[in-house]
């Protein structure tokens, strides 16, 4: 191998002087490979040590973390020691709807218990939105091309025969596939012409085909009605379109200000229309002759209805005005949209949410994003019930009120009408179509008590209970609505030892695995080679060497190369001798005796190959765990106050903690950032400090091994010089020989 990178030219006198420098280099250079796997194997132990750090820092945190999010498996709690749970019954059968559980204190056995009704918030569920989508005939024109409405008149006219008697007037409609045909024949016709003749002379008409063309329509909708229902909301029909956004019906028929007729659907319909077959002798099918547009006698004109969307609806189209103003008030919270700037102002201080709005561009779903965003409520909308909600998460007679009011702006309906959850006077809704909900606290009586709470979990003395409000709804009333008492209600308590058994398992499983992987670095010794290759330990390949060798002989090599490197490694088996010494010890109960872990049927291993950790007589835990569960939690849980770092203070601390606080307390001291032992040895992954003693011994080897490179090279230049030399001197002792010999000859 060559230390500079220079470009050397040698060889013109015969002599392999890269070849000589380089065995001359080798007995130099193995020095650098001696100092360069040694400095390998300080790195290998400090990262397997780190990951002794890390393996110690994850069984903490499953076990021994007082804040963290496993406090349910922390054997340092005592809470998890005395684990108190519940039933409730009636009559021996489980209610549901509430769930009981006791506290650290709670003492076992049975209680009668009450509950009047559950806590619950306002909730407003309006009337059904419907999007209405029309299907217009105004495709009618006079014979100068102008635009003219629909005419009962020219429709009979179209359907009579060559005598000019009528004939059936047919079209069908479609409403989600269900295809109904729509007749009317002489005797219809006669009806209808009597009745529009009788509306213009008692003056509820002006002429006689208006009046015509009004009784169409009013037929048209008795029929669809008929055949295609309507929302029980609201049957009267007296004019389907006054309230678009509460349709009475699902499909409607009705002529607008310029004499158009036009079929609608509400939100979430298919309609589509048409023709009957025709008779041969005419030219236009029903619905050409009413106006609609189709390509031709027979085809369809199809229009569905689009589901109704809050993000692509427009406030002025929602609130049928313009420019979609509206001015409303939630819980305190007052939201105007002046055409221009949307605003919200809580306890006289405004905000402006959008300023600058086009008029009408303003969408329902920014209007809900922002009482959402600002109110203790939460409003949504449903598209298959196509109803808004309005309801306050928050239970409570106070806490889980909603007020409301509004100003309607303008022509149009304010907001909180047309999402149907006020009154006519711009109130909170009392309507129980409406208001589904009413704000209310809990009430639960206990032992001649009567509580009443603002939530649905709480606890009365030594009882937690869970209410689901969805059961316990109202308070009980008899057959004529009379109030009764609630019925009585057993709650029993017994102490559950299952989850603090498994707790203790699951610790004492991980706890022995971090053990033997300890015990397996510090107890297995480095494999050597054989005796024909010298007898050595296996050692960090050099790069010459991994040239030489295939992906798989590497891998090979390098497993044998790093195992045992950390064989009698004082610092891990001092902590595993405290460790084992320390969990052994007595602990000192509550009621003043002792207990230790071979009390409650746990020992070390008799097997010295598995030596600290430890093995469990199930049968003896689970004895104490139904007898002794308060000295079981001593055991573990007791707890020390003292924070003194001293060796007597860490001493007394120990005397004073249960086995729980010691195992923390002793790993503590070997990873704790500030005079760990095995962070002042090896730093962590953690916190990577360099103030450790690896850290500084590959520095040290880091610097070494660059003082040699720079050894190497100057050796290196040295050599090739005094060869270089040598060359010169022979090249001139050649030419000297040759000239001699050129005299000679020419003699």
């Amino acid at each position: 191998m060559s230390f500079t990178n220079r470009t050397r030219f040698t060889g013109m006198s015969g002599l392999d002087i890269n070849d000589m420098v380089t065995q001359l280099m080798r007995g130099h250079s193995m020095r650098l490979d001696r100092l360069t796997q040694s400095r390998e194997i300080f790195s290998w132990q400090q990262s397997l040590m780190r990951n002794v750090a890390a393996d110690i820092r994850g069984l903490q945190d499953r076990f021994l973390n007082l804040v963290g999010p496993n406090r349910s498996n922390n054997v340092m709690l005592m809470s998890n020691f005395v684990s108190v749970t519940g039933t409730v019954t009636s009559n021996g059968t489980t209610i549901p709807g509430v769930s009981v559980a006791g506290t650290t204190t709670s003492a076992t056995g049975t209680r009668n218990i009450q509950i009047e009704q559950a806590a619950r918030g306002d909730s407003f569920r309006g009337g059904t939105v419907h999007n209405q989508q029309s299907i217009v005939a105004n495709n009618r024109t006079d014979a100068n091309g102008d635009p003219v409405g629909f005419s009962f008149s020219d429709l009979v006219d179209n359907f009579r025969d060559e005598d000019g008697d009528f004939r059936n007037v047919s079209f069908d409609v479609n409403l989600n596939g269900r295809n109904v045909r729509f007749t009317m024949n002489e005797t219809s016709f006669d009806t209808l012409i009597a009745a529009a003749q009788g509306l213009v002379n008692d003056g509820y008409q002006p002429d006689v085909e208006t009046a015509q063309n009004v009784l169409f329509v009013e037929s048209l909708n008795a029929w669809l009605g008929e055949n295609f229902g309507s929302d029980t909301r609201d049957n009267a029909f007296d004019n389907p379109s006054s309230d678009p956004f509460f349709a009475r019906r699902h499909v409607w028929a009705e002529l607008d200000n310029n004499g158009n007729l036009s079929i609608s659907g509400r939100e979430g319909n298919v309609v589509t229309l048409g023709n009957a077959p025709l008779p041969s002798d005419v030219d236009q099918g029903a619905l050409e002759v009413m106006g609609f547009n189709t390509t031709g006698p027979g085809d369809s004109t199809i229009q569905p209805t689009t589901r109704f969307d809050p993000s692509n609806r427009l406030m002025g189209d929602f609130l049928n005005n313009a420019e979609g103003q509206f001015n409303f008030t939630i819980n305190g919270v007052n939201f105007e949209f002046d055409g221009t700037d949307f605003t919200a102002t809580t306890a006289g201080t405004t905000a402006t949410i959008y300023s600058a709005v086009e008029p009408g561009n303003l969408t329902l779903q920014q209007v809900m994003d922002a009482v959402n965003a600002r109110t203790n409520t939460t409003l949504t909308f449903s598209g298959d019930s196509g109803r808004f909600t309005l309801t306050n998460p928050t239970v409570g007679a106070v806490r889980g009120g909603i007020t409301m009011s509004e100003t309607a702006q303008g022509m149009g309906r304010g907001f909180l009408n047309a999402i149907g959850v006020v009154d006519n006077a711009g109130n909170a809704s009392n309507d129980p179509a409406i208001r589904t909900s009413t704000a209310q606290d809990a009430v639960v009586h206990m032992d001649g008590q009567v509580f009443i709470r603002d939530s649905n979990s709480f606890t009365i003395g030594d009882i937690s209970l869970n209410i689901n409000p969805d059961i316990f709804v109202d308070p009980p009333t008899s057959e004529n609505g009379a109030p009764i008492p609630p019925p009585n209600l057993t709650i029993t308590l017994s102490r559950d030892t299952s989850s603090t058994r498994e707790m203790l398992l699951n610790f004492i499983e991980e706890y022995n695995t971090l053990i033997a992987s300890i015990r397996d670095l510090t107890e297995t010794r480095r494999p050597r080679l054989g005796a024909g290759a010298g007898g050595g330990f296996y050692m960090p390949l050099t790069d010459e060497q991994r040239r030489a060798m295939s992906d798989r002989e590497i891998e090979l090599w390098e497993t044998q190369a790093r195992t045992g490197i950390l064989h009698r490694d004082e610092t891990l088996r001092s902590l595993t001798r405290e460790l084992h010494r320390e969990i052994m010890r007595p602990v000192q109960t509550r009621a003043g005796g002792q207990i230790s872990l071979l009390d409650v049927g746990i020992r070390t291993s008799s097997d010295l190959s598995r030596f600290g950790e430890l093995q469990i007589d199930e049968a003896r835990l689970d004895q104490f765990l139904d007898n002794n569960i308060d000295d079981i939690a001593d055991l573990f849980a007791a707890a020390s106050m003292r924070n003194d770092r001293t060796t007597e203070g860490r001493r007394a601390r120990l005397n004073e903690s249960g086995v729980g606080q010691r195992i923390n307390d002793i790993m503590n001291w070997a990873i704790n950032t500030s005079g760990g032992s095995i962070t002042e040895r090896a730093g962590t992954h953690a916190v990577t400090l360099e103030d450790n003693f690896l850290s500084r011994r590959i520095a040290d080897h880091d610097r070494r091994i660059d003082l040699m490179l720079r050894d190497l090279q100057r050796r290196e230049d040295r050599y090739f010089a005094i060869f270089g030399r040598l060359e010169a001197a022979m090249l001139q002792s050649n030419s000297q020989m040759m000239f001699m010999e050129q005299m000679f000859w020419a003699q």
